[in-house]
């Protein structure tokens, strides 16, 4: 896989960041197998017959991977579905407290290697401790409690900048254009502790997954369960000075009558009884619109949270596990062929090292979606390896066989692998049952 690497690197708490300061590229290939396969083919094949033969190479490599994405999804049905808050089928047994946290343990790990290999990297607590202390570009101060986390795991991809406009009162409220930090695709996945700060929809015996995109570094805080809104000082004083500068004519109201009552005598007392009663009416009443204000503001900012979110929702639950498990097997694909096809064309006698192999995959993605690519080249190495449709020298020297041969390679190398792993026990991670390892 992926070499190790901080993700994402470290910036500077000030949003106004130069965009220069890291590097942008992703291992992702933003390009569907399809797509990626008539590039190839009309970039490097002329003939009739070097199509035919792409093309059924093609095919054999994309029905060899549908295989193993079935089997994937089999097992990671199996291990979540007693899980899924949105099950609709009867589980017919009852599980255990341990019984679940197996399976819990089982699922994260599973999804670990689903979304590496969809080219998704986990932030670390540090990363997700740091993103909370950044100042949203929301409205509205958050709250997040980690406290309520049985198991909390984020993965992101995509971490890119992105041009949002904003006003401030410090600048009297005109436009602006900034610079922000966004993750295009992020993944979360958590079990929760029995907690009251927990909405009474959510339980703590299923595990929660969700994916959003185009989601700003800043308000990462907004995603998670068990944030509180905290209102700003201006919010505060919003609505404290009116209370304060509404209810002082009233107490100087109070004030008038009580010294009346000593003026008048005890007679006008009695008569003016029911005035007093309702100026201190009016008083506390006012402290009560105040207070319900408070919480309406609240309702105000919630309310625009949860329809930013409605808006970049993708998925959850078992739909999560579906999608990542579908782009997870593009990716193997588009590795796999655009490492062949570059072996294919390009390695001479000596055949190609792996770094001239790297350069080249790179180039090509240059070229045709005029993106910056890092290609995961030991990753594809991995693979045309395990399929034999690469072999390597004894120098590190990489050669693809020849195409002619390869859909009967390709075959014989998957047939074996499959029947041998048709024969083992369940593994203890899904990467031993999916894809490279």
């Amino acid at each position: 896989m992926s070499d190790e690497q901080k993700f994402p690197p470290d910036i500077p708490e000030e949003l106004d960041i130069d965009p220069e300061n890291r590097d942008k590229r992703e291992t992702f290939i933003p390009l569907r197998y399809a797509e990626l396969t008539d590039r190839l083919s009309r970039k490097f094949f002329d003939s009739g017959t070097d199509i035919a033969l792409f093309n059924e190479l093609c095919g054999c490599l994309q029905s060899v991977f549908h295989v193993e994405h079935l089997t994937a999804l089999n097992t990671v049905e199996a291990t979540y579905r007693p899980l899924d808050p949105d099950r609709e089928m009867i589980e017919v047994r009852e599980y255990s407290d341990d019984e679940k946290n197996d399976l819990t343990s089982k699922i994260f790990d599973h999804l670990n290697g689903l979304l590496i290999a969809a080219h998704y990297q986990r932030l670390t607590q540090e990363d997700l401790q740091r993103m909370v202390n950044l100042h949203s570009l929301q409205a509205v101060k958050l709250e997040v409690d980690f406290e309520v986390f049985d198991h909390l795991e984020i993965f992101a991809r995509g971490y890119r900048m992105t041009e949002v406009k904003r006003r401030r009162w410090q600048k009297f409220f005109r436009e602006e254009t900034i610079e922000i930090p966004e993750f295009h695709r992020l993944v979360l996945a958590f079990r929760l502790k029995p907690s009251k700060k927990i909405a009474s929809t959510m339980t703590d015996d299923v595990v929660y997954l969700k994916i959003f995109k185009d989601i700003p570094e800043s308000d990462l805080e907004i995603l998670l369960p068990g944030t509180k809104v905290k209102l700003s000082m201006l919010d505060r004083g919003k609505i404290l000075l009116p209370t304060i500068t509404g209810a002082a004519p009233k107490l100087y109201q109070l004030y008038k009558f009580i010294r009346g009552l000593v003026l008048v005598g005890a007679a006008a007392a009695v008569v003016s009884q029911w005035g007093a009663y309702l100026i201190v009416a009016a008083i506390i009443g006012y402290f009560i619109k105040s207070f319900l204000t408070y919480f309406r503001t609240k309702d105000k900012y919630e309310f625009a949270l949860t329809r930013n979110l409605y808006l970049k929702n993708l998925d959850n639950n078992s739909g999560v596990l579906y999608r990542v498990l579908n782009e997870a097997q593009e990716q193997e694909m588009c590795e796999t062929i655009l490492g062949y096809v570059i072996l294919l064309k390009f390695a001479d006698n000596d055949g190609l090292s792996d770094t001239e192999l790297d350069e080249q995959a790179e180039t090509f993605l240059r070229e045709s979606i005029d993106l910056e690519v890092n290609f995961d080249l030991h990753d594809a190495l991995g693979k045309l390896a395990r399929l034999g449709l690469a072999v390597v020298d004894s120098r590190g020297h990489w050669k693809a066989i020849p195409m002619t041969t390869a859909p009967e390679s390709l075959t014989e190398n998957w047939a074996r692998l499959f029947n041998t792993r048709a024969r083992q026990q369940e593994p203890d991670s899904l990467e031993e049952n999916l894809f490279t390892t």
